[in-house]
């Protein structure tokens, strides 16, 4: 590897580098985020209406593939132009919104998930895609199919990774024990197939426990606590490597 192309935490980025991050913020901003909603955070997965049908719905796993892009770039604004810097913030905001859209659409059906953990129906799994504008439903349990684990498993490896690098989604308790909760219905542990493509379910629920159960990566008080969960060794190990 060519040493002048190491970059530390410290350093500034050379200028040609400069031009380039710059080059791709224009990218980034014209095809994904200006194409996000201002209110739900959500993504629509295309633009284009077809005979096909409409892809304007917010689908799970796009979301998440999309945001990952734009939290890159923050990272490289931060390593460009230090803490401080106001487009890193806003990148940041622009992600968080985003997880927040999905998980808000994700809690509004956690009635689906206590009847999937006794049930393990394909009915009564969460929604694969949302409504773009107001994270709602767009089809009924029975229209799609709907059993994505590995889109739910993606949407955790990344709500995991995006904690350890101390971008707080997470607000509140409910919300934590809404996310352990959606653990559960991961193809690990109910051991059901996916119509999609889950090859890397268990692992990413795997990393989910492993790094999102540190209680220093989640709010202080007012926030209770964490008691009741089924195995308190995960959230040793990760607790030991914060």
């Amino acid at each position: 590897m060519d040493v002048g192309m190491v970059v530390t935490t410290t350093e500034t980025l050379p200028q040609n580098h400069a031009t380039t991050l710059q080059r791709l913020d224009q990218s980034i901003q014209r095809v994904v985020l200006d194409r996000q909603d201002p209110i739900s955070g959500l993504l629509p997965a295309s633009t284009a209406h077809t005979i096909h049908g409409n892809y304007g719905d917010a689908w799970v796993r796009d979301c998440v593939y999309s945001v990952q892009c734009v939290w890159g770039l923050a990272l490289a604004h931060r390593r460009q132009q230090g803490q401080t810097s106001r487009r890193a913030w806003e990148l940041e905001q622009r992600v968080v919104a985003l997880m927040r859209g999905l998980m808000r659409s994700m809690m509004r059906q956690a009635h689906k998930v206590e009847r999937f953990k006794q049930s393990l129906n394909p009915l009564d799994a969460l929604h694969a895609k949302y409504d773009s504008c107001t994270g709602e439903p767009v089809v009924a349990d029975d229209a799609w199919g709907h059993l994505q684990l590995d889109a739910t498993s993606l949407f955790l490896l990344q709500l995991a990774q995006l904690t350890k690098g101390d971008c707080a989604v997470v607000q509140s308790r409910d919300e934590v024990d809404f996310l352990q909760n959606l653990c559960t219905t991961s193809p690990g542990p109910t051991g059901l197939p996916t119509t999609g493509s889950g090859n890397g379910a268990t692992k990413a629920t795997m990393v989910y426990r492993s790094a999102m159960p540190a209680p220093s990566a989640w709010p202080k008080p007012p926030w209770r606590p964490w008691t009741g969960l089924t195995s308190t060794a995960p959230m040793a190990t990760a607790a030991a490597s914060c």
